[in-house]
């Protein structure tokens, strides 16, 4: 019986080392290849935009949607993201094994909008000091 359960207790010891090592190379990015029966080293790509659900193109290659992450084995790559009437946008990225890279997209229209800040005109614009905000007065009706 006692040597039932040291080979019960050697067995179970040497798949849990077997199942934990698995694990830990799939947490750090690592995948099996069937092919080389070897775990080959990913990286991590992540690319938001605004707005939402833009075409994401690595290399030429449509690949996903924005707001996803897409598993990538490492190197340099040219990214584009892409949506319908709104200008590209493009960038070489360097994706390293083990490591997130993260890229925040602001798309802009083709088209600027020409609707009018306000219909009853606007006198004395100035300019803040950092140039992110204008102020105007409304000339009184007469």
């Amino acid at each position: 019986m006692t040597k039932v359960r040291i080979i019960v207790f050697i067995i179970t010891v040497i798949v849990l080392t077997i199942f934990g090592t698995f694990a830990v190379y799939y947490a750090r990015g690592y995948r099996f290849d069937t092919k080389t029966l070897k775990f080959t080293p990913r990286g991590l790509l992540v690319i938001n935009s605004n707005p939402n659900g833009a075409q994401i193109f690595i290399n030429g290659e449509l690949e996903t949607a924005t707001n996803a992450t897409t598993r990538i084995n490492p190197g340099v790559y040219d990214v584009e993201v892409r949506k319908e009437s709104f200008l590209t946008w493009k960038k070489r990225l360097t994706v390293e094994k083990e490591i997130v890279t993260k890229a925040d997209v602001d798309l802009f229209p083709q088209a600027a909008s020409l609707s009018p800040l306000t219909f009853s005109g606007a006198a004395n614009p100035v300019v803040s000091s950092d140039r992110n905000k204008i102020t105007y007065s409304q000339p009184k009706a007469g």
